[in-house]
């Protein structure tokens, strides 16, 4: 049972780790208790919104608007923290974009970058 709670823990830590360009704020709740079913994550968006959401095997639900309330099920549940960003935080859409573009440039070789003019 120990070694499932952990791995929820652990993806929801991942999860984290795969946004945490696009938040303010991110991290694993420590005071509320994680189960073999379910973990709690804080989540500060770039706008400055708090939630605490729940991964579970259903996905990710918002369940408080403060780090660390659970409050009761907010809204729908999402698959994937990208979705849930994408409906809880107006920049993530922008923050998605500038990231994607920023890789694909670093993969285009020097030789086809357009020249910069300083």
């Amino acid at each position: 049972m120990e070694f499932e709670v952990l791995e929820f823990k652990k993806e929801a830590q991942q999860s984290l780790d795969e946004v945490r360009y696009a938040l303010s704020e991110g991290w694993v709740s420590e005071r509320l208790e994680s189960s073999s079913q379910y973990a709690y994550l804080n989540l500060t968006t770039r706008e400055g919104q708090e939630y605490c959401v729940r991964l579970s095997g259903r996905g990710f639900q918002v369940v408080g608007r403060s780090h660390d309330e659970v409050s009761g099920e907010e809204g729908g549940t999402w698959e994937t923290v990208y979705s849930l960003l994408n409906c809880i935080s107006p920049s993530y859409s922008s923050s998605f974009s500038a990231r994607l573009a920023d890789r694909l440039n670093r993969l285009q070789p020097s030789a086809e970058r357009p020249e910069q003019n300083d």
